[in-house]
């Protein structure tokens, strides 16, 4: 499996007078990864908490995460931030609403708190968006989704 290293782009925080880059990979889940992205998948759909309910066992579920590890028109990737796991992105090749074949679906981009407003989620966007050229489509807004879009980051 071959990760997408994302060269060191304008966003930086600060350590003492230098600026600190963060170098952001997309890297390919595979089954060994997908407990992992199980476990992010909770701190994801906190986000949806507005919105949704636990079920009885306490957990948000990830029963509909199962699929995209069999079916071979979705691609999970995990998203490391100088290494660390930082998120997760799922893209799917058709659209999740019509069904359309050849439509490159966001389904699901998720950036730990910790690394927001650091570019981690748009650099994760472009990588899927080069690796899956075409038309592009992007899943569910959250409140966080919705000022990324605006450009309110």
């Amino acid at each position: 499996m071959v990760a997408f290293e994302l060269a060191r782009g304008a966003a930086s925080s600060k350590c003492g007078s230098v600026d600190v880059v963060p170098t952001i990979a997309l890297v390919p889940a595979g089954p060994d990864d997908k407990q992992v992205l199980f476990q992010l998948n909770e701190h994801y759909v906190y986000d949806f908490s507005e919105l949704i309910d636990v079920d009885e066992t306490g957990r948000f579920g990830a029963a509909r995460l199962e699929r995209h590890f069999a079916d071979p028109q979705c691609h999970p990737f995990l998203i490391r931030t100088d290494g660390k796991l930082a998120g997760f992105a799922i893209h799917e090749g058709r659209s999740r609403l019509t069904g359309e074949a050849g439509v490159n679906d966001v389904a699901e981009l998720f950036v730990m708190r910790k690394y927001r407003k650091l570019g981690v989620g748009a650099y994760a966007a472009t990588a899927l968006f080069d690796r899956f050229a075409g038309r592009v489509r992007c899943g569910r807004c959250t409140p966080t989704s919705r000022r990324f879009r605006s450009g309110g980051r």
